[in-house]
C-alpha cells in the first residue's frame, strides 16, 4: 500500500456521505469473496459480523454514525442495541486475534480492501482515535 493510513483517512474524510457509502460497498465486495472462498458460509457470515464489529468497536464505543453507516452499506436490518451487543462481543482479545490472523493471511489487493473499509468506516464521526489508527497499522508494509 503505498499511501499512508493518515492520507487514506484523509482522503475519506472529505468524501460525501455518498462516496463513503460507495467506498465501503465496494470493499467490502472485495472482502466477502474472499471470506466466502476460504470459509464454510456460516463462519465466512460469522466472520464478516466480526470484522464490521472490531472496526465500529475499535475506539471503545458506538455512535450513530457509525450504526447508521453500516446499516446502509452492509444492509443491516436491526435495532441498534442489538448491534451494539454484536460490536461489544467482536472486540474481545480473542476475536480480535481471529481478525488479525484473517487479513494478515488475506492477498494484498484483499488486505487493502479490509484496511480500506476500516478507513471507512472510522470516517463516520469524522475523527480516527489512536485505537483506530492502531487497529490499521499493523496491516499497512
Amino acid at each position: 500500500m503505498a499511501r499512508s493510513l493518515n492520507e487514506m483517512y484523509q482522503e475519506v474524510v472529505n468524501m460525501s456521505d455518498e462516496e463513503k457509502v460507495e467506498l465501503g460497498i465496494k470493499a467490502a465486495g472485495d472482502v466477502i469473496p474472499f471470506l466466502s472462498k476460504n470459509f464454510k458460509d456460516d463462519d465466512a457470515a460469522a466472520l464478516y459480523a466480526m470484522l464490521i464489529g472490531t472496526y465500529v468497536g475499535a475506539d471503545g464505543s458506538v455512535n450513530q454514525s457509525e450504526y447508521s453507516y453500516c446499516k446502509v452499506v452492509f444492509g443491516l436490518d436491526m435495532p441498534y442495541d442489538d448491534f451494539f451487543n454484536i460490536v461489544k462481543e467482536s472486540c474481545k482479545p480473542e476475536y480480535i486475534e481471529l481478525i488479525d490472523n484473517l487479513i494478515d493471511s488475506a492477498p494484498a489487493d484483499v488486505k487493502s480492501a479490509f484496511v480500506i473499509l476500516g478507513v471507512a468506516i472510522f470516517s463516520c464521526d469524522d475523527s480516527i482515535t489512536i485505537d483506530e489508527q492502531r487497529l490499521l497499522a499493523k496491516y499497512i508494509d
